[in-house]
């Protein structure tokens, strides 16, 4: 039996064992048959979350059609500017991904083995990946263009990489990011109307695209940003269906407060304990403002320890999993029909959007009137049979404000509607309210609604400086202006802690690279918090939602924070000039010594554990995002396992192989290999305080979703590493197989050749008899009888190590074997530059990009060796290139080399989009090959 729409509620009912709505049976028809609408318009609690099913189950549907046929992008990307439900999202599509990877037979394995099909080389039938905070390298999720998967994210992580400028992305791997996104793809914006700057920049995008299959875009929301022609919503159908029908009348009346500012806190902390009875023991408090959100918890969590749970949007995933995973068991999903006590989560606006959290009584400080909407939407959202009970609180002098920092004029004119002719309550419930609300004008509802600002206008202009990712040119625009408009300050960093970085500020860096940032360990914080933090005032006006910065440049009597700014091993340093900090960056705090409350929340919400407030996370953020088991023997992470290490060094006066691992016993169990010793850097190299283990080998899947290796696309050679030494003949073999299997996945059949030929000279420069030297760790003259390699064998280097190899092996700094490659194609394969079925310029290009540079300029080297050591020994070419030819050559990073010429031509005849797109499908097989000759599985 084939996979036809129709069939759609059998696959549902396999899924989740139970029947879907109306309107996604009718959705899934509908989609099959024709394309997306342009806006979907469905009320809370109506299973939104479903539209990725139902995307998922479309595509298989559409297996067989043409990739330019298809109504579905191989790529679904869920977009909400919650990082809550960006969670939640995350969780759903984990769910759906791990059915489709164990069902072997009935629809859920057909609908499993079309996805293969479409996702062609492996085994995996869906992906699922998270964009939270970008982290440099962290690249799990782009790393194939041919993969069906779900990426559930934020506006500002998908708007900063569709634009060319993905936050923590590095230069190098930008242009992959902004062709995944922008490519093959469908983006569904859940409450568009909290992003109408972004949804109108996409408006733009959709317009600007020379590429097929592009981007199709999907508000969700009832007030799109422009008129539809195709609206989808609940019909009659819908509405009578039993469970929605609940859901729709389920009262919810709301009494209105009035408080003077000092009683406000005890006010709501006051309310939410009497509310408390047999039937209601949830509890939501949701007010506007961090701060108020650390002070009611403090009042509630005094006196109700271990049941209160403070929820803001700035927590380290690693922590925020955690907690989701306690509340999922209280309000969520899993609830009981009764708790057995009293619970109360106190929030931020992170809960406010699509949070799948099932409140019995709930207290909001008042806002604009959408976002009490949206509130009241976690208020006996499955419409239960209870007595839900709820308030709206606001402040005497909240009221008095004509524009309040967070919602403008819209606070204090919805306070002004809700109880104008002495209304003292409100029911919020979805048919109650309806009913109210249709007698509102619409210049009456503007005033209580608070408008998001218009976005810059995204030109042509901005686009041709945008897609310069190296170098960046300078000025460059700042794309916040194009996903949140110019009058809200929205951009944002990373953060994470470190216990064993020292007193040596000069060592941070070598210390903190040899356990890179990952997202799990990292907090995404507002960048003028950090800034205000790091020069020791007090933090501004904050919240989870942008707000406008009225701050004036803060000043400080104490010396600022010294941070190490991260940008990946090459380029970190420390910093105390909050003015050296740019959106997207990574930075690294010294772990305070015995840490209070203040400290867990002077950026964000660190919950405290049995053991206390624990900052340093890298190990097991490791573990999650690499799946690789590290054990630092440090005396301030591990001081019992450093007492072993002092004791032995004292017994044995040196460390030998293997050592270390044998005093530890347990702790490398399972892993027959390894563990790698790795003494930390100091000033006194005889007496390191401390050595890393890196255990060698993978971790067992235990964590979220990690269906494949993670491979790392190098910002240098260092992508020429690997744990067993690959040629370079195997390599390029590999390289052409995969890159012909992505061309005909993804639809450019016309353009195998070029491809194949393209994959087949990438790395014609490794052939250099220095580089060979340089994977090997010996001079140039050492190599003379080895075949040239591509990855080396000998594991990931330091930064340190590769100077020194690179100098053994006469290599000049910075030594770029892609440019060498498009040298060798230009002046020794005449046949294949002047094929007519190739386009030449596109060949070089691609050779010349295969590595992020030449985006428009090659960078710049100076190459002065002059002996034979620049010999080039290829399996159908061996040459010495003389220093004669060299001065006959123009080399690439001259401006008159025709490399910035070449890109240029080739962005205005393909696309912003497109070129990007033609150049991440041979990076990705050159990643895709590589991931496979680590693992030992190249065929």
């Amino acid at each position: 039996m084939s996979l036809t729409p129709d069939r759609f509620d059998e696959f549902f009912h396999a899924v989740y064992e139970k029947d879907p709505f109306p309107w996604q049976s009718r959705m899934a028809r509908e989609l099959a048959g024709g394309d997306w609408p342009d806006c979907i318009d469905l009320p809370t609690a109506s299973g939104k979350t479903s539209l990725i099913d139902i995307a998922v189950f479309t595509l298989a549907c559409q297996a067989s059609l043409p990739v330019d046929q298809r109504s579905i992008g191989r790529r679904i990307f869920f977009t909400v500017n919650r990082r809550v439900i960006v969670d939640e999202a995350h969780t759903h599509s984990i769910s759906l991904a791990k059915s489709l990877l164990s069902e072997k037979d009935g629809i859920i394995n057909e609908v499993a083995d079309a996805l293969r099909s479409i996702g062609g080389e492996t085994d995996i039938p869906l992906d699922v990946a998270q964009l939270r905070g970008g982290i440099y390298r962290d690249v799990s999720w782009a790393r194939s263009i041919t993969q069906p998967m779900v990426v559930c994210t934020t506006a500002d992580q998908l708007g900063s990489r569709i634009l060319f400028r993905g936050y923590g992305v590095s230069s190098r791997m930008q242009p992959i990011h902004a062709a995944l996104t922008a490519c093959d793809s469908v983006l569904l914006l859940d409450e568009a109307h909290v992003t109408k700057a972004f949804s109108q920049t996409l408006r733009l995008i959709q317009k600007y695209q020379q590429h097929k299959p592009g981007l199709r875009f999907v508000e969700m929301t009832a007030t799109p940003t422009n008129e539809t022609t195709k609206r989808f919503t609940l019909s009659d159908e819908d509405r009578s269906h039993p469970v929605l029908q609940e859901r729709q009348n389920a009262s919810k009346p709301a009494e209105l407060l009035l408080e003077k500012p000092k009683a406000f806190v005890p006010a709501i902390a006051k309310w939410a304990k009497d509310s408390v009875n047999d039937q209601r023991k949830a509890i939501g408090i949701i007010v506007n403002r961090v701060q108020t959100a650390r002070d009611v918890y403090d009042v509630l969590n005094n006196q109700f320890p271990g049941d209160t749970h403070l929820v803001i949007g700035r927590m380290r995933p690693l922590d925020r999993d955690e907690l989701q995973k306690k509340l999922r068991e209280l309000v969520g999903p899993a609830r009981p029909k009764v708790l057995e006590k009293p619970v109360f989560i106190v929030a931020t606006q992170c809960l406010e959007v699509g949070a799948d959290y099932d409140f019995d009584a709930l207290i909001t400080e008042c806002a604009s009137i959408d976002a009490l909407r949206q509130r009241f939407g976690r208020l006996n959202r499955k419409g239960r049979d209870i007595e839900a009970k709820a308030a709206i609180i606001t402040s005497e002098a909240a009221i008095k404000e004509d524009d309040d920092p967070v919602y403008g004029q819209s606070l204090k004119k919805t306070w002004e509607w809700l109880t104008e002719s002495d209304r003292k309550s409100v029911d919020f419930g979805i048919t109650s309210f309806a009913a109210l609300w249709e007698n509102v004008d619409r210049e009456k509802a503007d005033s209580l609604t608070n408008i998001t600002p218009d976005a810059a206008v995204l030109l042509p202009a901005h686009l041709d400086a945008l897609c310069q990712t190296n170098p960046q040119p300078v000025p460059s625009p700042d794309v916040s202006y194009f996903i949140h408009g110019p009058q809200r300050d929205n951009l944002e960093v990373n953060v994470c802690w470190r216990s064993d970085l020292g007193t040596d500020q000069t060592l941070w860096a070598e210390i903190v690279a040899m356990i890179p940032p990952t997202s799990p360990e990292c907090m995404t914080v507002p960048l003028r918090v950090v800034r205000q933090w790091m020069l020791n005032v007090a933090p501004p006006i904050d919240a989870d939602i942008p707000v406008k910065d009225t701050s004036d440049t803060p000043k400080s009597a104490t010396p600022p924070q010294t941070v190490l700014r991260w940008r990946g091993a090459d380029d970190a340093i420390p910093i105390n000039n909050p003015n050296d900090l740019r959106p997207g960056d990574t930075i690294v705090i010294p772990a305070p010594i015995a840490p209070t409350s203040s400290d867990a929340n002077a950026l964000g919400h660190i919950p405290a554990s049995e053991t206390g407030y624990v900052f340093d996370l890298a190990e097991q953020a490791c573990a999650v995002a690499r799946r690789q088991r590290i054990i630092r023997v440090h005396p301030d992470v591990h001081p019992e396992l450093h007492t072993i290490l002092k004791k032995y060094i004292a017994e044995e006066e040196q460390l030998t192989k293997g050592s270390i691992r044998e005093k530890l016993g347990t702790l490398s169990a399972g892993f027959t290999n390894g563990p790698d010793e790795i003494p930390y850097p100091s000033t006194n190299d005889q007496n390191p305080p401390g050595i890393v283990l890196r255990f060698k080998g993978l971790l067992p899947k235990t964590h979220d979703w990690k269906p494949t290796v993670i491979f790392e696309d190098g910002d240098d050679d260092s992508s020429s590493e690997s744990q067993e030494p690959v040629s370079l003949s195997r390599h390029v073999q590999d390289v052409v197989r995969y890159t012909t299997a992505n061309v005909e996945k993804a639809g450019l059949t016309s353009l195998v050749s070029l491809f194949e030929t393209a994959a087949k000279h990438h790395d014609n420069g490794k052939a250099d008899r220095r580089f060979t030297a340089l994977l090997a760790g010996v001079s140039p003259y050492e190599v003379f009888e080895r075949p040239p390699l591509a990855k080396s064998g000998d594991g990931r280097l330091s930064h340190a190590e590769r100077l020194v190899r690179s100098k053994r092996a006469m290599l000049p700094p910075g030594f770029r074997h892609e440019m060498l490659s498009l040298q060798i194609v230009e002046h020794f394969y005449d046949h294949l530059i002047n094929d007519p079925t190739i386009d030449r310029e596109l060949l070089l290009h691609l050779i010349a990009a295969h590595h992020g540079h030449a985006r428009p300029f090659a960078p710049v080297v100076i190459d002065a060796t002059n002996d034979e050591t620049r010999s080039v020994d290829l399996s159908d070419l061996t040459i010495s290139i003389s220093p004669q030819q060299r001065r006959e050559w123009i080399e690439p990073h001259r401006l008159d080399s025709g490399v910035a010429e070449r890109f240029w031509d080739l962005t205005r005849k393909h696309g912003w989009w497109g070129l990007a797109w033609y150049e991440a499908i041979l990076r990705l097989a050159d990643c895709q090959a590589s991931e496979m000759e680590q693992k030992g599985a190249s065929k």
